[in-house]
């Protein structure tokens, strides 16, 4: 199956159209965007045997093809739906610079009685802890703009040190931050994140169960 997407916009010039897949990379002012929208993309449709392709010229627009492989549908008998564990309402801090995310997730959380604070960077959530604060948990988005989110756990963690932490990431190809997560007890939550999968990951961390990050081969 083809998917194609056109566009009559302004177009690339060749210089960025050879870099259009390439993690981080964006022609957008700092702050706007991470680059990982068609680097993610491509990564998801080449685990499934898919590909993706892009053409544009300055002056005629864009063309994204998308190219699925051909499956042959398999009838199996409906398995009942896995119970998911609840978790015990809490207050978060979540973390998440895409907007529109930012409140799908504050909705689900509110929905399940969480008392939710909202940061769209590290400056933000560094604001949020004040010597009020009582934090039980952070969310965070793993790339950000002007955002260490390592260091940003870090300083979670030593000032809550029972507060448990979830990684939400589209992508997991920076090994450097990965390994360096690994040490800590973080709990991985992929992208897109549907509302049972982030209850699931929730009720896992409170648990101190459940700690996945990505093996090294793995992207999305």
């Amino acid at each position: 199956m083809v998917l194609c997407v056109r566009d009559e916009g302004v177009g690339m010039p060749p210089e960025v159209l050879d870099r259009v897949f390439e993690p981080f990379f964006t022609t957008k002012s700092p702050g706007k965007g991470t680059g990982l929208g068609l680097a993610s993309v491509r990564a998801l449709l080449e685990r499934v045997g898919g590909v993706v392709t892009v053409e544009s010229a300055v002056g005629e627009g864009t063309e994204v093809r998308l190219r699925l492989p051909r499956v042959e549908q398999v009838l199996v008998s409906p398995s009942p739906a896995p119970v998911v564990a609840r978790s015990r309402p809490c207050a978060v801090l979540l973390v998440e610079d895409d907007p529109a995310l930012r409140r799908g997730l504050r909705r689900v959380l509110s929905r399940d009685g969480h008392q939710v604070t909202e940061a769209w960077d590290e400056r933000s959530a560094r604001a949020a802890w004040t010597p009020e604060a009582r934090f039980e948990l952070l969310i965070t988005d793993a790339v950000m703009p002007d955002s260490d989110t390592d260091a940003l756990i870090a300083s979670f963690c030593a000032a809550w040190p029972d507060a448990p932490v979830i990684l939400c990431s589209g992508w997991t190809e920076d090994h450097a931050l990965i390994e360096r997560l690994r040490q800590r007890e973080v709990t991985f939550l992929p992208k897109p994140v549907l509302p049972e999968a982030l209850r699931a990951a929730i009720a896992a961390a409170q648990a101190g169960s459940a700690h996945e990050l990505p093996s090294r081969s793995s992207g999305s």
